[in-house]
């Protein structure tokens, strides 16, 4: 795999975790014995405050993985990979325990501390947009580990190069060039030695 779907791949799976995150991943429904009945929804970001922090350091880490030396870009992609399955995990989570996700927005709607809402008469489910996460934070680990294969095929960036004497390389093919034409313009044949 190139670098460049590997960069587009993780920064618009970051993106995509971070406008989930504000969707509603946990619906409860409070019983009418409570002091205010009705439903409670919680966004991803309050169910799992660490999903778009996880995606913020995804994105950037793609961003870094454009100017990554040949040293850095395994770094990167650890990064990447690390936050994939931080995202994932802090989604299933939510999957398997909507009450805890949904304990702080409880609180919030009944006035109780929450801590004490663990006898409330309610009715939790998760929606889809948990499961969504957890696939893109698997996605984010399968690119990552992809681009971990591929990044000694990936060609070198010239542009902030040096060579053994610290001199730029582009630097130094222009010099070339110039002196090639400065020796053609004083009638210098460059077919003969």
């Amino acid at each position: 795999m190139r670098r460049a779907p590997v960069v587009l791949l993780a920064a618009a799976s970051a993106v995509a975790v971070l406008a989930l995150s504000t969707r509603v991943w946990v619906d409860a429904a409070l019983s009418a014995g409570v002091p205010t009945p009705g439903g409670v929804q919680v966004v991803g970001s309050s169910a799992a405050p660490l999903v778009p922090a996880l995606a913020f350091v995804a994105l950037a880490a793609a961003g870094a993985l454009t100017i990554a030396g040949r040293r850095a870009r395994g770094a990167v992609l650890a990064l990447i990979a690390l936050a994939g399955a931080g995202v994932a995990a802090a989604a299933v989570r939510v999957v398997l325990e909507p009450f805890e996700a949904a304990r702080a927005g409880l609180g919030a709607a009944t006035g109780l501390t929450p801590a004490s809402v663990d006898g409330l008469d309610v009715t939790v489910r998760s929606t889809v947009w948990p499961f969504a996460c957890a696939v893109l934070g698997a996605l984010l680990v399968v690119v990552a580990v992809a681009g971990l294969r591929a990044r000694h095929r990936w060609d070198e960036t010239r542009r902030f190069d040096r060579d053994e004497r610290g001199v730029d390389a582009d630097v130094d093919a222009d010099a070339d060039r110039r002196d090639g034409w400065d020796a053609l313009s004083r009638g210098d044949d460059p077919t003969r030695p």
